[in-house]
């Protein structure tokens, strides 16, 4: 009976619900409708089983969780749940759906599955389908279902995998994970269904704020915007650009342009990768991305634009060095690292305390509730802070499958704490997105994520990226895709985080190998599929770099438009159809396995699409089966992507499927042909399709005439110069443009083809104006015609025919558009096609302007810009007026010819990044000082960086550009040029140049040009460096890995984003930074006094502090007035208005080499005070309260130097002149020296270079015209020698011209020349008595070769498949006309030996005479004590040390000379500083050139006070060092020949002892002494070695 009310109840249901359908359909035409329509209702009401005795067709059974399918699609525990069930007309006598909550019992067939018997419905309007319906009671529990369907031949069960037939018997074997799953009371947001989200790598995106930048240091590289790094090379993850939080928000236009509706960044925190993994402190966002208000800023900009926000947290660890573990000692309180710390027990640790370890760090335990309160179950934890505080709406959790507990019952797996973390979140607010990488199983389906990282999807589109294209690849492809969403709950389908690249994994281009078919069909699937798409930021402008964390590209005349085009189309596609793409239905439309493609259909309501995956590059040609959409005979279907339209036909369509893929809609949408954006001016009906690449159908009318146009234009940007190709064919009329902008009177040029078979070259010149004929052309079939833009605003038309190009001077006109242009085909009757369409940049850009015309298409045209007669006019404006030139980001040099002075104000030449952020070289007037000045504006606010006094007359300004650094240089000749300032920072992500004027008095200019081009027409850069160049004076200054602070006086606590004094009465508590001793420098902090416990409260930020001296201050004052001092003495204040303790305000302190002290401040940091201060010398940083509670977040300090950018190892030696360059590969290694660019210059060198084993060919050489920091096989000239004696130069990877020459590569001398555009190379081999130089060196170049060009830009060493040494390199600028062959480096030609001469072997002692050997390094003869073995090693006597260059390299060495030791005591003093460095003495060698891995005993230490032994991986630890950071060691070594002994002693009772038995290598008693240096500099001092007896005491 229970059953029985059960199913009566069902059917009750059933019969209330069965007209919902017939709603749905729009076919309920029972009352008002005409007799044939009521009829045909009547008859989809009647059942059909004609094709009940034949088999069941499994193709035509259908069910998805979505649309009229199942209802409500997230079922509260209180919902009835109505399911439908399509199948093929007449085909299925009965259905029923069965069910089960016992989930846990599936697998052991236990499980009660209870039947629903299912109502035949009503068939679909075409009577293609018939329906079923049941109801499904509401459940608490989770539960699956699956179909039963049978006919009079056949039984098979359904579901989402698969169609089971059942067996003999009865039986049936059915694969329940493809069960359909459904979780009452689970729902994801609404937002994160189909969101259409923007992934950022914040440092990689856009760098807006300049002076937030990190600098080198001894575990970051700052690299330029613009380099590339190297596939597989990780090293990159420790390479910023400056990305920042401001340069996001800057850009949210532009992300918003892709219809984007979610933003995700990853980890924003302080941490030891570019990327954010390993956060130091999981509250302290990164002042090199930005500080909390600024995340806020950014976070309520983002929701103003309907983007949601996801922040990325790295919860399976908490890193070693960080605040939460504190290992090292970085940071002033308490960890987790020893018994008795705060978060002692925040980490899973075995019996022994020993921390559990993931991914190199100890990982954390969430059965402990110290972990949780800090993860997110309290108000102060990181995931609920950055919701509650700064409104983000998601949290993406990184390897969040790999959360643990140590309790495998209370929060011990994965899904038992995010299920505690969902309940937090969700009573925060129910909209949170929790998601995961590595979510699966119970995850996703036992009420703990809202979905996941699909990392599932990914590796199926990975698979189908990097394999060969075949129909097999294909079908697999569409197999494992359906595979990714089919079990899962559809909420968390729908909103599954799909992508096809990621900071983890290879853009999709470079995945394919730049196969633009694959990458397009794996985008178009990607974007029309179940879940929310991402865009990997640059795979929408079609990035092909080999790594992932490479900056983002901003020049748009490098952008892929056929892609960048896509995902525009693609976008618009989901905000044109956003039911469909939220939760509508998904079909496989299964075409054969032999077709080579894919396609499903989706659908909701009256929205239809299909998507058809081509990945092939050709087009083809398919029928495809979309009776499922219940669409009509003869209806159309258009592809969005192309405009072309289909006929349905008897439910099928046959489509022309491009390369890449189509989209069909069931809506007349012409935006898109192909790449080809559809933009439509006045009125028409004109359609444009593509109809293959490259060939484009124009139908329909249009008018290009008159003061106005009304066209259908297909167009693509052009800019600078550039136009339209294309091959005519007879048909319609039709034309071809390039036009100013995309008003209906546009300024016009282009070729005009009438219904009379004519073509007319036309042009209107003045926006509104008339369209003016210039000229007729002749053409034919077949001809090739093209409409241009070149130098000077000048268009032209070109015909060619059979082979022959025919330019038509009448056509030539002058019309002045903008650098932004628009290039494309419109129709204008009939039907035309026309093949072979390419909008193209020339390849030969204008790069120079004399202003003999109006405009020349060069620059960005401003109306407050006049040019004519060989003059541009900038009007007078106390604000800027630009006449800019967009340029990529890379190394250049840009003049402009200055006939003006200004009034009041600068007038110049200048490099843009906005109309806020520039630099620039100009003359400039300051209330009656008249200077040149090379100015830095931030934020609007212009300051002088260095300055000469003006001259009189006409001056040349050039700016020059290199890495991330500028030089200002003036000329009065055009030739000769005098240098005002260098090494100004700014490493802009977007480049604009060009002329300035910011002077109520006009401006006026003769010329403007990039390198030389103004007389070559071709050079981007032409640097003017003079003289000797100083590489080697400012070195690279190795700073701590992280920001280090120690704190006394008051009470410290951590609090969210830093540290706070939390002590109001505290007279005074002080946290130093870092500890070192900075000059040059750039510290950020944002600070907040909270209350103030006396009158004078206030904060200090104090730099060059050193022993009895004044020391500079800024101080922030609890009324609110920031002070600059020095001492006591105030030199500039300034008020912050409406000064509040509710607020946090932040600071960039900078100070230059010229002491130049500047205070900026604010999110967009603006300069309130500057001053010079002649008597700071640098010293130590410190924050200071005085009587008052505050907290400092988001701070940073960093050396402030300029020195070489590198890739691989290398190494700076001052007194010698040693660059030590290492490359154990042909990817190379590299050193760009940034401090200044080189045109005409003398680089020389004793090049000594050893090949890495197993190589043949080993390569160094100097880069010339090259751009910092990237390798010669993209940018620059290199000039090179290798040890097969083979000279090239070679010029992007191609080789230009090649000589053998006779040296011997293990020590040669090294010379290039370039001078007046030529290059000539000067190689002399070792000779006798060389290393005091060379007497008769080589006067006649072993090669020369002519550029025709200047080749200006960045000078790089460069070497492949080898260690090389430059010993005694020399740079020297040469001026116009100076003879090369007087200047030393070219006379002075010193050759050391190629072979190392060996020490003699003697009794150590005996040999020195006494029983102690001692060197101070007092003096450089010393080094004649030592040899050295490998490396560059020098006598210092300034600093009195010895230091060894281990950069790069792990054998570094040099023993000392005096021989065989026995029985001694070795002490000396050592310091190092690099990451991952060693660096100590390697004792008792057999043989004097050995290194550690020959034999010897190793003592090294690597930093921290650590000395380990290498042999058995013990050591002493805990040392003091001395105040400059020197380690004292004391190293003895006695006894017999079996029973030796080795003690080391640090002082302080840090010591060990070791002893080597009788088992030990006999030739390991006694031997040689070396010092060694492993990927580090090293610095020893006060060495001595003293004989001892064998029971220890010292000899007499």
């Amino acid at each position: 009976m229970k059953k029985k009310i059960r199913f009566c109840f069902i059917l009750s249901l059933v019969a209330m619900l069965s007209i919902s359908l017939c709603a749905l359909c729009g076919c309920n035409k029972t009352s008002g409708g005409a007799d044939d329509e009521n009829a045909r209702y009547n008859e989809r009401l009647d059942r059909s089983d004609e094709l009940c005795k034949t088999a069941v067709r499994i193709d035509d059974i259908f069910h998805d969780q979505a649309d009229v399918f199942m209802s409500p699609l997230e079922p509260k525990s209180t919902d009835n749940v109505t399911i439908r069930l399509r199948v093929k007309r007449g085909n299925v006598k009965s259905a029923t759906l069965q069910f089960t909550v016992d989930l846990d019992k599936i697998s052991d067939g236990e499980a009660v599955w209870h039947d629903i018997p299912m109502k035949y419905e009503i068939a679909d309007e075409n009577m293609y389908f018939d329906y079923f319906i049941c109801v499904i009671p509401k459940q608490s529990a989770p539960y699956k279902y699956h179909f039963k369907v049978e006919n009079d031949v056949q039984t098979v069960y359904y579901n989402a995998f698969e169609c089971y037939p059942e067996e003999s018997g009865g039986e049936i074997s059915i694969d329940a994970s493809g069960d359909y799953y459904v979780m009452p009371d689970f729902a994801t947001p609404d937002w994160a269904k189909g969101c259409v989200w923007y992934s950022i790598m914040p440092d990689t995106f856009y760098n807006s704020d300049t002076l937030n930048d990190k600098t080198t240091s001894s575990v970051y590289k700052a690299d330029p915007w613009g380099t590339t790094h190297t596939a597989g090379d990780y090293s990159a993850g420790l390479s910023y650009f400056g990305g920042d939080l401001m340069g996001i928000y800057d850009k949210l236009d532009y992300i918003k342009s892709f219809g984007v509706t979610g933003l995700f960044m990853n980890p924003i925190w302080y941490a030891y990768h570019n990327a954010g993994y390993g956060a130091a402190d999981m509250t302290q966002i990164d002042s090199t991305f930005g500080n909390d208000n600024l995340l806020k800023q950014l976070v309520k900009a983002s929701h103003d634009k309907d983007m949601k926000v996801m922040l990325d947290g790295v919860f399976t660890y908490f890193t070693y060095v960080g605040t939460w573990y504190n290992k090292s000692g970085y940071y002033a309180l308490e960890g987790g690292a020893k018994k008795g710390d705060k978060y002692y027990d925040a980490y899973i640790r075995n019996e022994n305390g020993d921390v559990a370890i993931v991914w190199g760090n100890p990982r954390t335990d969430f059965s402990n509730k110290i972990t949780r309160e800090l993860v997110y179950s309290v108000p102060s934890s990181v995931m609920q802070l950055y919701i509650l505080e700064h409104g983000i709406d998601g949290w993406r959790l990184d390897v969040g499958g790999d959360l643990k507990g140590s309790d495998s019952s209370n929060w011990g797996t994965a899904t038992q704490i995010i299920q505690d973390m969902r309940r937090y979140l969700k009573d925060i607010d129910e909209d949170v997105l929790l998601c995961s990488e590595g979510g699966n199983g119970t995850m996703l389906t036992d009420y703990a994520l809202d979905t996941m990282w699909n990392f599932n999807y990914y590796y199926s589109v990975k698979d189908f990226l990097e394999q060969e294209t075949t129909e097999a690849a294909v079908y697999n492809f569409n197999t494992n895709l359906y595979g990714t969403i089919a079990a899962l709950p559809k909420s968390v389908a729908n909103s599954s985080y799909n992508f096809t690249a990621n900071h983890d994994m290879p853009r999709a281009l470079y995945a394919t190998k730049n196969d633009m078919a694959k990458a397009m069909a794996a985008t178009i699937v990607n974007f029309t599929y179940v879940g929310a798409p991402c865009i990997y930021f640059g795979e929408e402008i079609g990035m092909n770099t080999s790594s992932f964390f490479d900056s983002m590209i901003w020049d748009k005349t490098s952008w892929n438009y056929r892609m960048f085009n896509l995902y525009k189309a693609l976008c618009g596609l989901r905000q044109d159809f956003p039911g469909v793409y939220k939760d509508g239905t998904i079909k496989d439309l299964k075409l054969p396995e032999n077709s080579g493609m894919l396609a499903f259909a989706r659908w909701k309501g009256d929205e239809k699409v299909v998507t058809i995956m081509n990945p092939w590059n050709e087009n083809r040609t398919i029928e495809i089966n979309v009776s499922c959409l219940a669409m009509k005979n003869g209806d159309l279907l258009t592809d969005y992507l192309t405009g072309k339209t289909y006929a349905i036909d008897n439910g099928k369509v046959t489509v022309d499927v491009q390369e890449g893929g189509a989209v069909l809609v069931n809506k007349n949408i012409n935006k898109w042909a192909g790449k080809y954006e559809l933009t439509t001016l006045g009125e028409t009906s004109a359609q444009v399709y593509e109809k293959q690449p490259g060939t484009l159908v124009l139908q329909g009318n249009g008018t290009v005439a008159g003061k106005s146009d009304n066209l259908k234009f297909a167009n693509l940007p052009v800019y600078n110069n550039g136009g339209i190709s294309f091959v005519h064919k007879s048909g319609g009329a039709y034309a071809a443009l390039i036009r100013d902008d995309e008003s209906v009177g546009s300024l016009t040029y282009g070729l005009v083809f009438n219904a009379a078979g004519k073509a007319e070259v036309v042009a209107r010149t003045t926006k509104g104006g008339e369209l003016s004929v210039i000229t007729e052309i002749d053409f034919a079939d077949g001809d090739k015609l093209t409409v241009e833009r070149d130098n000077g605003g000048k268009f032209f038309v070109t015909v060619e025919r059979n082979g022959e190009k025919l330019a038509y001077k009448e056509s030539e006109t002058y019309v002045g558009m903008d650098y932004y242009a628009y290039a494309g085909l419109a129709a204008l009757g009939g039907t035309a096609e026309i093949s072979d369409v390419d909008v193209f940049c020339s390849a030969s850009a204008q790069l120079a302007d004399d202003f003999d015309n109006p405009h020349s298409g060069m620059m960005i045209a401003n109306e407050n810009v006049t040019v004519s007669g060989g003059d541009a006019t900038l009007k007078g404006n106390q604000k800027p007026v630009s006449y800019l030139a967009p340029f990529r980001a890379t190394d250049f040099s840009v003049k402009a010819e200055l006939k003006s002075s200004p009034e009041n104000g600068y007038q110049g030449v200048t490099v843009w990044q906005s109309e806020n952020n520039f630099v620039t070289l100009a003359r400039r007037n300051k209330n009656g000082k008249k200077t040149i000045s090379l100015l830095h504006c931030v934020n609007g606010t212009a300051s002088e960086f260095a300055f000469a006094n003006d001259v009189d007359g006409t001056i040349v300004l050039q700016l020059e550009k290199v890495g991330m650094f500028y030089t200002g240089r003036y000329s009065t000749d055009g030739i000769n040029f005098v240098t005002v300032g260098e090494n100004l920072y700014s490493n802009y992500s977007e480049i604009y140049a060009g002329i300035v004027n910011c002077d109520v008095k006009d401006a006026t200019f003769g010329y403007f040009c990039f390198g030389d081009s103004i007389k070559d027409g071709a050079s981007k850069s032409d640097h003017q460096r003079y003289g000797y160049i100083d590489y080697y004076s400012n070195l690279l200054s190795y700073v701590q890995g992280t920001i280090t602070q120690s704190v006394s006086g008051g009470i410290w606590e951590y609090c969210a984003g830093g540290i706070e004094q939390t002590l109001v009465s505290a007279t005074e508590g002080v946290m130093t930074l870092g500890g070192e001793k900075f000059k040059g420098f750039k510290t950020e902090f944002t600070l907040q006094i909270k209350e103030k416990g006396g009158e004078n409260a206030d904060v200090e930020f104090r730099f060059g502090q050193r022993d009895g001296t004044a020391f500079g201050r800024v101080k922030l004052s609890a009324n609110g007035e920031v002070s600059l001092m020095y001492g006591d003495e105030v030199l500039s204040s300034y008020r912050i208005e409406n000064f509040s303790f509710e607020k946090q305000y932040r600071f960039v302190v900078i100070a230059n080499e010229e002491k130049k002290i500047s205070v900026f401040m604010n999110e967009q940091p603006v300069l309130i005070m500057e001053k010079v201060i002649p008597e700071y010398a640098g010293g130590t940083q410190t924050i200071v309260c005085h009587k008052c509670a505050f907290a400092v977040t988001s701070y940073n300090a960093f050396h402030y130097y300029v020195d070489w950018l590198h890739m691989a190892g290398y190494s700076v030696v001052p007194d010698s002149r040693y660059v030590i360059i290492t490359a154990s590969n042909n990817n190379g290694g590299l050193a760009s020296l940034l401090s200044t660019g080189v045109s005409d210059v003398v680089i020389a060198a004793n090049v000594q270079m050893k090949k890495n084993l197993n190589t043949k060919t080993a390569v160094l050489g100097y880069v010339i015209d090259g751009l910092a920091g990237a390798t010669p096989d993209k940018e620059g000239i290199l000039v090179s020698a290798d040890s097969a004696g083979k000279i090239t130069i070679a010029e992007k990877g191609k080789t230009l011209a090649f000589v053998k020459a006779d040296y011997d590569y293990r020590s040669f001398f090294f010379i290039v020349v370039v001078q007046n555009e030529k290059v000539r190379v000067y190689v002399d081999k070792y000779v006798d008595g060389a290393e005091k130089g060379m007497k008769n060196y080589s006067e006649k170049p072993v090669l020369e070769y002519d550029f025709g060009r200047s080749v200006g830009g960045s000078l790089q060493i460069y070497a492949s498949y080898a260690k090389a040494t430059l010993a005694r390199l020399g740079l020297y600028g040469l001026k116009a006309g100076e003879d090369y062959t007087k200047n030393t480096l070219y006379t002075e030609r010193a050759i050391e030996s190629p072979v190392i001469k060996t020490p003699a072997k003697t009794d150590a002692f005996e040999n020195a005479g006494r029983h102690e050997l001692s060197w101070d390094f007092s003096d450089k003869k010393q080094m004649e004590d030592f040899t050295v073995y490998e490396g560059a090693w020098y006598v210092d006597p300034e600093n009195r040390r010895l230091v060894g260059l281990g950069t790069g390299d792990w054998t570094t060495g040099l023993t000392i000379n005096a021989g065989i030791f026995d029985n001694y005591e070795l002490t000396y003093k050592i310091y190092s500083h690099g990451s991952g460095s060693w660096a100590g003495s390697l004792l008792n060698k057999n043989a004097w050139k050995d290194n550690h891995d020959d034999g010897g005993y190793l003592f090294y230490t690597n930093g921290g006070g650590n000395m380990v032994y290498f042999a058995q991986g013990g050591g002493v630890s805990g040392a003091q060092l001395d105040e400059d950071g020197y380690m004292t060691v004391k190293i003895r070594v006695y006894g017999t020949a079996d029973n030796k002994r080795i003690t080391v002693d640090l002082g302080g009772g840090k010591k060990a002892t070791y002893v080597i038995g009788k088992d030990t290598a006999t030739d390991m008693r006694s031997g040689f002494v070396s010092f060694v240096a492993g990927n580090c500099v090293a610095y020893f001092r006060d060495i001595s070695i003293r004989e001892l007896n064998a029971d220890g005491g010292y000899a007499e």
